[in-house]
């Protein structure tokens, strides 16, 4: 079976979920008025591994609030990647902010938020 969503260069959706700071749920607005819920994964970016250490389960919970506070509840564009091991699709995410269009992945790591991931991770 085909899978549309590694079909569709750009699909907007709207953020219905933030889990962590890479990772949230959302709707899918496919062609044709489908639309899907799919679990989604920011591409080029990791946020600090599970640890005990507490700057990095802080920098988790800053990371998180940060993904919320820019793409929470709003619609943005993702670029789907394809799926990881965990079937979850890897996206770079768009949104728009003061009338410009942002890389999620690219704000977290300028705001050191993240480490640098290499694609399908």
């Amino acid at each position: 079976m085909i899978d549309p969503m590694d079909k569709i260069p750009i699909i907007p959706a709207r953020v219905t979920r933030v889990i962590d700071g890479e990772s949230f749920e959302a709707t899918a607005f496919l062609p044709f008025g489908i639309t899907v819920e799919v679990n989604l994964r920011i591409n080029g970016v990791m946020i600090a591994p599970r640890s005990e250490d507490y700057s990095e389960i802080r920098r988790s919970r800053d990371a998180r609030m940060f993904v919320i506070s820019k793409i929470g509840g709003r619609t943005i564009e993702i670029l789907s990647l394809g799926r990881n091991s965990q079937n979850v699709y890897l996206v770079e995410v768009r949104y728009e902010e003061s009338g410009q269009t942002k890389d999620l992945a690219r704000e977290l790591l300028a705001e050191n938020l993240g480490y640098a991931a290499t694609a399908k991770e």
